[in-house]
């Protein structure tokens, strides 16, 4: 079995869409300013309320990205997007409708905030990266950075007509329904866990354990079966012993004083008493 995808799927389709999704998200997150003085004029607000759910968001999305990329590993990146794509539209459309600091506070902060985590870079940059070979990776992500950076400032004068043709409420609405343009790109996203071009290995179970994950590279066959048994041992109280033995006799075999086969058996031998006496082994 061969680890197949659409063939329209390539990477500079994926580098497109993702350029749009980062346009979309960065470009409407940036209009929030927009809404500073015709929502603190009908809702008797001061602008440090309206200011504090906009600190509150940027607090969010700093906080959730991590979170969002290890989601994003997990469970793919097309879920991933969707799922905060949805997020950032139920922020967007109920801010529309919020009536106390409290409400624009969760709206405005939260759901924007968790939404912008997975349609911003956290994700859209490691799809991208996976799936762009060594030698461009710099160039795709440079270009994938630029998407987000026009949409800042081609979104605005958009989002100002909406609010003078429709009012602030409608502009609202209209610009969710734009974000929701970020669900049906997110099927371009949906690498499912493909390692980075060039190299990389997953050490995910549920990747590693798919048949197809250990048909997709010849190594991978080699690298799956090892993981149920290998075992790491930064966390016992011998490593820096270990370390330690095992860096002299490296020394010895780099400055020529001990040959290449009595440096392994040393370190073997040293290894299979150390851990064999307090018990890690048998």
């Amino acid at each position: 079995m061969t680890l197949t995808k659409p063939i329209w799927r390539t990477p500079l389709i994926i580098l497109i869409a993702g350029c749009v999704i980062l346009t979309l998200s960065m470009g409407v997150r940036h209009t929030a300013g927009l809404f500073l003085q015709p929502m603190t004029l009908d809702h008797g607000w001061s602008r440090e309320t309206f200011s504090f759910a906009i600190a509150l968001q940027n607090l969010v999305w700093g906080l959730a990205s991590p979170f969002a990329g290890a989601l994003a590993d997990r469970h793919g990146a097309g879920r991933t997007v969707v799922g905060a794509a949805v997020l950032y539209v139920l922020g967007l459309v109920l801010m529309s409708q919020a009536a106390s600091p409290l409400a624009f506070d969760l709206t405005a902060g939260v759901l924007i905030g968790l939404g912008l985590s997975g349609t911003t870079f956290a994700v859209i940059m490691g799809v991208i990266g996976r799936h762009t070979t060594p030698e461009k990776r710099s160039l795709a992500l440079g270009i994938a950075s630029a998407g987000g950076s026009f949409g800042q400032f081609a979104v605005l004068p958009i989002g100002q007509a909406l609010i003078t043709a429709y009012g602030w409420q409608s502009a609202l609405v209209l610009l969710a329904c734009g974000v929701g343009l970020i669900a049906p790109l997110a099927y371009a996203m949906a690498d499912g866990h493909k390692p980075a071009a060039g190299g990389g290995q997953s050490a995910i179970k549920s990747v590693y354990s798919d048949p197809k994950y250990v048909d997709y590279r010849p190594w991978n066959r080699a690298w799956a079966p090892q993981l149920d048994w290998q075992k790491d041992v930064w966390h016992v109280p011998q490593f820096f012993e270990l370390l330690t033995q095992q860096q002299d006799q490296f020394d010895l075999a780099i400055t020529g004083k001990q040959d290449a086969k009595t440096t392994l058996d040393n370190i073997a031998k040293f290894q299979q008493n150390l851990l064999t006496e307090a018990g890690l082994i048998q």
